[in-house]
């Protein structure tokens, strides 16, 4: 399936999906900028399998394999339940190093949909572009 042209607003700087397949994207001292852009490369680039860790957030953060075919089904069913469509935006701001933030990737990069991710805040909406709608 071939996928809409769609971007990547990362802390205020626009990517084309052509750029984070290609990698021509700068480093980043970043971490949380970091780990966005390589999942995003790696996701378009049809890696098959990811090493993850868990949130952490029941217990200590685990490390585990999960498929790029367990991923899209996942994601698939969470866009079927929320009506999601290729015209949205979505706000990623939720740690990318982790399962919920690559998963949250994921459901906008299978679908089609814009991409505004701001590092995990206690109010992300203040890292969001006033012009930008969500």
């Amino acid at each position: 399936m071939r996928l809409p042209e769609s971007w990547l607003n990362l802390n205020g700087v626009i990517y084309s999906l052509a750029q984070l397949r290609t990698g021509t994207f700068k480093n980043t001292n970043n971490t949380f900028e970091h780990n966005t852009l390589n999942f995003c490369h790696a996701w378009l680039n049809n890696k098959q399998e990811f090493q993850l860790h868990t949130s952490g957030s029941t217990g200590v953060a685990k490390p585990i394999t999960i498929t790029r075919q367990q991923m899209e089904a996942s994601a698939w069913l969470t866009i079927k339940a929320l009506s999601l469509k290729p015209s949205f935006v979505s706000l990623v701001c939720l740690d990318t190093k982790y399962i919920a933030g690559q998963m949250m990737l994921v459901r906008s990069l299978v679908l089609g949909m814009n991409i505004i991710a701001v590092e995990p805040t206690s109010n992300p909406f203040e890292k969001v572009p006033s012009t930008q709608s969500l």
